[in-house]
C-alpha cells in the first residue's frame, strides 16, 4: 500500500512530531537558528505503472470485414454502422476494409469492391468524421489469388503507406487454410518481394503450423523474408475458444505479432472482448511493437496521388494527411 500511495502521489511519509518543546525567548547577542530548507517531495515512480493499452496505441484497425453485403461480415448498411461505432467507442480512429476474397465461397472482384466501397463512403455521407476509411481485401491462398500475384499484381487491393508512382499500399493481407501448411509459401514471400510487397499473414493464430516451438520457428523465417504476422486482438481474451487464446497469447509472449485487427463481423462478441484485451495488453506492454500500426493512411513522397485511397465519410476527395515523423518498418531482420 505505501509503494502504491507513493506511485500515486510522490510523497514521502513525514514521521510524526515529538512532543512540542517550550519555547526560549531569544536574546539579541544569539545568531538566529538557520533556517532549514523544506523538503522536496519525491518524484512520482512510474516505472513500474504501465501506460493504458488503447486503440489510440493501434489507431487502425487493419482487418475487418465492415463493408456491408460482400461476405459473411456486415449485412447491410445499418449492421456496418454497428461496428463502426463500436470502433469508435474503443477509441479507434480509422478501419482498412477487408472483405473476403476467395474462389468459390466469396468470389469478390477487386473492382466491384472499389465501387461498393466509394457507394458505402457516399452512404454515410459524413457521419462518422473524422473517422478515416481504407479499402483493402482479405485474400486466401489458393489459385485464383496466385494467378493475380504473378500476372496481374496490380489488380490487387493493398494497404499502407503508398508509393508516390503507384499511389498503392505496400502490405497484402494473406489468409490460409487453417489446417495446412502451404507448401509454396517461400514462393510467395519471394514473390512479394519482387514486387516490393509486404504479406500479412492473417490471424496466424488459427493455424496449426504456426503454433508450439516449430511453429513458432516456421514464423520467425517467414517474418525474416518480409512476412507481418497479424493477430485477432479478440483471439487474447477467448473470443475464438481457449485454444486459439493460448496459440494467441504464446505469439505474443515469443514477440512475434507485428499487427493487431479485430476481424469484425458483427458487433455481439466484440462489444466485451475489445475492453478486455486491451486491459490485458496494458498489463504485458513489453511485448508489443506495431510500428506499422500506427500511421497506415500516411501518403509517401506524393502530394498529388492518385486512383483509389484513403477516405473519410465527410470528405471523400480530401487528401490524407502525413505523418512525416513516422517510421515505418522495414521488415523484421
Amino acid at each position: 500500500m505505501k509503494s502504491l500511495f507513493k506511485r500515486l502521489f510522490g510523497l514521502t511519509p513525514i514521521e510524526p512530531a515529538h512532543e512540542e518543546q517550550a519555547v526560549q525567548p531569544q536574546r539579541e547577542e544569539d545568531e538566529a537558528p538557520a533556517m532549514q530548507p523544506k523538503p522536496v517531495p519525491a518524484e512520482p515512480d512510474t516505472a513500474d505503472t504501465p501506460e493504458p493499452f488503447t486503440a489510440r496505441t493501434l489507431r487502425y484497425d487493419v482487418h475487418n470485414h465492415i463493408l456491408p453485403g460482400v461476405d459473411d461480415g456486415a449485412a447491410d448498411l445499418d449492421r456496418a454502422c454497428d461496428c463502426i461505432e463500436l470502433l469508435i467507442e474503443n477509441g479507434y480512429e480509422g478501419a482498412i476494409l477487408t472483405p473476403h476474397i476467395y474462389a468459390h465461397h466469396f468470389d469478390n472482384d477487386e473492382n466491384d469492391l472499389r465501387e461498393r466501397f466509394d457507394r458505402f463512403i457516399n452512404d454515410l455521407a459524413g457521419r462518422f468524421d473524422p473517422f478515416k476509411f481504407d479499402l483493402a481485401a482479405e485474400y486466401m491462398m489458393d489459385g485464383p489469388f496466385l494467378d493475380k500475384l504473378y500476372d496481374s499484381p496490380e489488380q490487387l487491393l493493398t494497404f499502407g503507406p503508398r508509393d508516390a508512382r503507384s499511389n498503392r499500399g505496400d502490405m497484402l493481407l494473406i489468409e490460409f487454410v487453417p489446417a495446412i501448411l502451404p507448401a509454396n509459401m517461400d514462393d510467395l514471400l519471394q514473390r512479394c518481394a519482387e514486387l516490393s510487397l509486404r504479406p500479412v499473414l492473417a490471424h496466424v493464430e488459427r493455424y496449426d503450423f504456426a503454433v508450439g516451438q516449430a511453429g513458432h520457428e516456421r514464423v520467425r523465417q517467414w517474418r525474416a523474408l518480409g512476412a507481418l504476422v497479424q493477430v485477432n486482438i479478440g483471439a487474447l481474451v477467448s473470443q475464438y475458444g481457449r485454444t486459439v487464446e493460448q496459440a494467441a497469447r504464446d505469439l505474443w509472449l515469443n514477440d512475434l505479432i507485428d499487427l493487431f485487427g479485430t476481424d469484425m463481423h458483427r458487433t455481439d462478441r466484440a462489444a466485451s472482448a475489445l475492453p478486455e484485451a486491451f486491459a490485458l495488453l496494458t498489463d504485458e506492454p513489453s511485448h508489443f511493437g506495431p510500428k506499422a500500426q500506427h500511421s497506415l493512411f500516411a501518403q509517401k513522397n506524393s502530394s498529388q496521388p492518385t486512383g483509389h485511397r484513403m477516405r473519410s465519410s465527410a470528405q471523400p476527395e480530401a487528401e490524407p494527411e502525413l505523418d512525416e515523423d513516422f517510421d515505418w518498418p522495414a521488415g523484421p531482420t
